[in-house]
C-alpha cells in the first residue's frame, strides 16, 4: 500500500492509486480471509490514501454498546480498559450515522480525547461503518499534525468506510447461520441485510475487475474497448457505446461500440442538448428510459423499437464531462432499475477518469513527438543544408505528426507568383510530380495569399477540389505557409481521408512548425543556389590538360572530397617552348572555397602568361589575393616554369607539399622552396629556384589530400608515390598518375575527407 501513496500536495489525486488501493480493499472483502484482514486493510487504505500517520477500526456491540478497537494501522491504542481513546468523537458518529472531525484534539476534553493526544494524534476523522441503515462501528483516520479535512477527505475515508462494513458485518455473523436454512434463528431484517451485502460484495467484485481492467493500459482505443465489455457485462446490457465529447465543435461521437451496425457507429454524431446522449452531457445526469418515443426531452432521428430498456450516464474526470456511456437490452422483459443506473454511474467514474489519464497521455505523447519532431527540424536548419535531404526530412516529419495520408512541400517565388514542387509522398494511384502539384496548388494558393495556416473540405464545391483528391479518398486538406523572416518560400500542404483530422491546436502547431521549417528549406534552396554557382566554376577550374606540350608527357587525376572544392591544377603556355604548370589548394572544400579558387586560377593566369619569373607570379598574385578576400582565405600554391630548349624548370612554392622529382638513375629528391601561403601578408616575398631536368626524369606535384588522408595517414605516403614512379618509371605519365590514385583508394577508399589533385610531367 505504500508503494501507491503519492509524494507531493495532492493527496489521494492520483487516479491510478485510487484505483489500486480500492482493488486491494475489495479483493480483501470478497476474499475467504478472516474480517479482522479486512478490517486491517481498510484501515491501511485510508491511512495511505489521505496520507495520514494511523488509522483505526472500532466496532460497537449492538446490544450493550460497548466499543471494541478491531484494527489499527500505525497506531497502538489500549483495547482493553476503562477508556476507548478518542471515545467521544467515536460514539458521537455512531449515534449520528454521520462523519465526525476534530482538528484540535489536545483542545478537546471530552471523553477519550486526551487519551488520543497523548499517542500524539493532533487530527481525527471518523466516518461510520454502516450495512443498511445499521452502524456497526467507525473507521477513525488519525494525523499527527493539525489538519483541516476536506470533503474530499471524507468521501474516500467514507468510500473505504463502506466496503469495510461489509467485512466488519461478516464479522458478527454466527459461522453456521445460512440465511433460509431451517433452525436458523436470524431475524428478516438480517437476512435482508445479509442479501445486500452478499449484493454489494457480488458488486464490489465487479468493480474490482473493471478497476484492474481500466489500468492495464494507456492506449486510449483498448482502454476504451475494453472498458465498453466491462461495463456492458456488470450490468447484463447487450448493445452499448462510449462516445466522447469533442469540446471544440460541440458535438459527442462513438469511440467504442458493441451491438450496433458498423454504419452507424460510422456516421454517428450528437450535438450536446440534442438527444439521450445530448441531454445526458449537458446536464451532467444519469437517464434511464424504457420508451424513447414517449419522453418528450428526446428528438432522435432513428429510434431502435428492439431496444427494452436503456440508460445512459455521463463521463466525468476532473468535474468536466468527457462523454457519454451508454448500456442497451434488446432482452424481452427485461428493465433497468435505479440500482443499475447507480452501479452503472459508479463503474463509469472510474471509466472516466481512466479515459482521462489515457487522453492526457495520447497528448503527452504527441506533444513529445512534436517536440522531437521540432528539434529535428530546429537540427536540420543547423546542420542540413542539401535541398533534398530537407524536403524528405520535412515531409517525413509533417506526416508522422499529423498521421495524414499525403503531404506536398511547394517552394514559392514572391517575385514571379509561382510554386515549385519540392516533394511529395503518400499519393498511391500517380506519383508524378505534377500529379502533386495539381493537387496541392489550390490549397497552397489559399494559404500562400492569406499568409495564414488554412484546412478546407475537398468535396466536390470546394475550390480546392481535385480529380486527384477524390480518386485517392482525400476528404480535408490543410496548408501551412513557410516562412523565413518573414518572408514566404513555400507551402506544406496536407492530405487526409477523415474530415476533420486537425483541432485548432493542431493548426497552431503546425503554424509554428512553419517557421522552423520556412527557415530550413530557405537555407537549403540559397545553398542549392549558391551551390550551382561554385559547381559552375568547378566544372571551370577541372583543366582540359593536353597529355603532351613541348618537351613533356603529361598525367593527372582529380578526386573532389565533396562535388564543389578548392584543389585545383593547370597547365599553361607562357611562350612559345616554355609550358607552365601550376598546382594550389585553397583552405576548404565547399563552395567559398570553389569561389576563391576561381578566382585565384584566373588571376594567377593573367600573370603567367606575360611570361613572369614564377617568384614573381606568385608575389603578384598574393598582393592581389590579401586586397580582395577576407583574411581566413589562404591558398598553398606551387608554380613552375619549364623551358623544354634549356631543359631548366624554375620553381617558387607558397607553402605546398614540395613535389617529388625521380631522376633517371633512381634517386629521388623534393623541389622545395621558401615562401608562406598566398593571402597572409601582401608584403613577403618568394624564393625561386631552377633545377636540370634530362630526359626520363619525372616530376609529381600534388595537394596534401594524397597523403594527409585520415584513412591513408601512416599507411600511404611520400615514399609510396615514389615508390609508384621508379616501379613504372618506363610508363607514360597518365598510367603512372592513374596508378597512384588507385594506390590511394585501396587503401583510403571513400575515407579522403580533402581534395586531391595530382599531376605527373616526363621529360621527353
Amino acid at each position: 500500500m505504500k508503494g501507491i501513496a503519492r509524494t507531493d500536495d495532492q493527496r489521494a489525486a492520483d487516479y491510478e492509486a485510487v484505483v489500486l488501493a480500492f482493488s486491494h480493499l475489495s479483493n480483501a472483502v470478497i476474499s475467504d480471509l478472516a474480517p479482522k484482514g479486512a478490517l486491517t486493510t481498510a484501515a491501511e487504505t485510508g491511512a495511505v490514501l489521505l496520507q495520514l500517520d494511523a488509522a483505526a477500526v472500532y466496532l460497537c456491540e449492538e446490544t450493550t454498546k460497548a466499543i471494541e478497537l478491531a484494527a489499527t494501522y500505525q497506531l497502538e491504542l489500549p483495547s482493553k480498559k476503562t477508556y476507548v481513546p478518542g471515545e467521544s468523537a467515536v460514539r458521537k458518529c455512531i449515534d449520528t450515522g454521520a462523519p465526525v472531525a476534530v482538528v484540535d484534539v489536545a483542545a478537546d476534553k471530552h471523553k477519550g480525547m486526551p487519551a488520543l493526544a497523548k499517542h500524539g494524534i493532533a487530527s481525527v476523522l471518523c466516518v461510520p461503518l454502516k450495512v443498511g441503515e445499521k452502524c456497526l462501528g467507525v473507521l477513525m483516520g488519525a494525523s499527527n499534525t493539525q489538519r483541516k479535512f476536506t470533503t474530499s477527505d471524507v468521501e474516500v475515508l467514507a468510500a473505504i468506510a463502506s466496503q469495510a462494513a461489509f467485512a466488519a458485518w461478516k464479522s458478527k455473523l454466527p459461522s453456521d447461520v445460512v440465511p433460509g436454512q431451517d433452525g436458523a434463528s436470524i431475524s428478516t431484517s438480517d437476512i435482508e441485510l445479509i442479501e445486500l451485502a452478499n449484493r454489494k460484495i457480488q458488486e464490489l467484485a465487479i468493480i474490482n475487475k473493471v478497476s484492474e481492467g481500466v489500468i492495464s493500459t494507456l492506449d486510449l482505443n483498448q482502454l476504451l474497448d475494453l472498458a465498453l465489455d466491462q461495463c456492458l457485462f456488470a450490468v447484463g446490457a447487450t448493445v452499448g457505446s462510449i462516445m466522447l465529447l469533442d469540446e471544440e465543435a460541440g458535438t459527442l461521437t462513438i469511440k467504442a461500440a458493441k451491438g450496433l451496425p458498423q454504419e452507424v457507429v460510422e456516421i454517428a454524431s450528437t450535438r450536446v442538448g440534442e438527444g439521450i446522449a445530448g441531454w445526458v452531457a449537458e446536464h451532467g445526469q444519469p437517464v434511464l428510459v424504457h420508451d424513447a418515443r414517449k419522453d418528450p426531452r428526446f428528438r432522435m432521428y432513428r429510434y431502435r423499437d428492439d431496444i427494452t430498456s436503456a440508460m445512459s450516464v455521463p463521463l466525468k474526470a476532473r468535474g468536466r464531462v468527457i462523454g457519454v456511456l451508454n448500456a442497451n437490452t434488446v432482452e424481452k422483459g427485461r428493465r433497468f432499475g435505479p440500482r443499475e443506473v447507480e452501479f452503472l454511474s459508479t463503474i463509469a467514474n472510474q471509466v472516466a477518469m481512466a479515459i482521462d489519464n489515457a487522453q492526457l497521455y495520447d497528448r503527452l505523447s504527441r506533444r513529445s513527438a512534436e517536440l522531437a519532431s521540432l528539434l529535428q527540424i530546429s537540427e536540420a536548419i543547423t546542420s542540413i543544408l542539401d535541398l533534398r535531404q530537407v524536403v524528405t526530412l520535412l515531409s517525413q516529419k509533417f506526416m508522422a505528426m499529423t498521421h495524414v495520408e499525403a503531404c506536398v512541400i511547394l517552394g514559392y517565388d514572391a517575385e514571379t507568383d509561382r510554386f515549385r514542387y519540392l516533394d511529395g509522398q503518400g499519393l498511391t494511384n500517380r506519383k508524378r510530380k505534377s500529379a502533386y502539384l495539381e493537387l496541392s496548388l489550390p490549397v497552397a494558393t489559399l494559404s500562400i495569399s492569406s499568409g495564414n495556416p488554412v484546412m478546407v473540405g475537398l468535396d466536390p464545391k470546394s475550390d480546392c477540389f481535385s480529380e486527384i483528391a477524390q480518386v485517392e479518398g482525400y476528404s480535408t486538406a490543410a496548408c501551412i505557409p513557410l516562412t523565413a523572416s518573414g518572408r514566404k518560400v513555400g507551402a506544406v500542404a496536407l492530405f487526409s481521408c477523415h474530415k476533420k483530422p486537425f483541432s485548432e491546436a493542431d493548426i497552431q502547431t503546425l503554424g509554428a512548425l512553419g517557421g522552423l521549417a520556412g527557415v530550413a528549406v530557405h537555407n537549403a534552396l540559397v545553398y542549392q543556389h549558391t551551390y550551382d554557382i561554385a559547381r559552375s566554376l568547378q566544372f571551370k577550374l577541372v583543366p582540359t590538360v593536353p597529355l603532351t606540350a613541348e618537351g613533356l608527357d603529361i598525367g593527372h587525376r582529380f578526386l573532389p572530397a565533396r562535388e564543389v572544392g578548392g584543389d585545383y591544377y593547370d597547365i599553361i603556355n607562357v611562350a612559345p617552348g616554355r609550358v607552365g604548370v601550376v598546382i594550389a589548394d585553397v583552405a576548404g572544400n565547399s563552395v567559398p572555397a570553389a569561389i576563391y579558387t576561381s578566382m585565384g586560377k584566373h588571376v594567377l593566369r593573367a600573370y603567367a602568361v606575360e611570361d613572369n619569373a614564377p617568384a614573381d607570379v606568385i608575389t603578384r598574385t598574393n598582393r592581389l589575393v590579401c586586397e580582395e578576400t577576407t583574411p581566413e582565405v589562404f591558398i598553398s600554391l606551387f608554380y613552375g616554369v619549364f623551358d623544354a630548349g634549356e631543359r631548366v624548370f624554375r620553381y617558387s612554392c607558397a607553402g605546398h607539399e614540395p613535389p617529388i622529382l625521380y631522376r633517371p638513375d633512381g634517386s629521388v629528391e623534393r623541389l622545395r622552396a621558401d615562401g608562406l601561403l598566398v593571402g597572409i601578408n601582401p608584403n613577403i616575398e618568394f624564393e625561386e629556384k631552377e633545377v636540370k631536368l634530362e630526359p626520363g626524369s619525372i616530376l609529381a606535384l600534388f595537394t596534401d589530400g594524397l597523403t594527409d588522408s585520415p584513412a591513408a595517414r601512416g599507411k600511404f605516403g611520400v615514399d609510396d608515390v615514389a615508390a609508384i614512379i621508379a616501379e613504372g618509371a618506363l610508363k607514360p605519365a597518365q598510367e603512372l598518375a592513374d596508378n597512384i590514385y588507385t594506390r590511394l583508394m585501396e587503401i583510403a577508399g571513400k575515407g579522403t575527407q580533402d581534395d586531391v589533385a595530382l599531376v605527373v610531367l616526363k621529360v621527353l
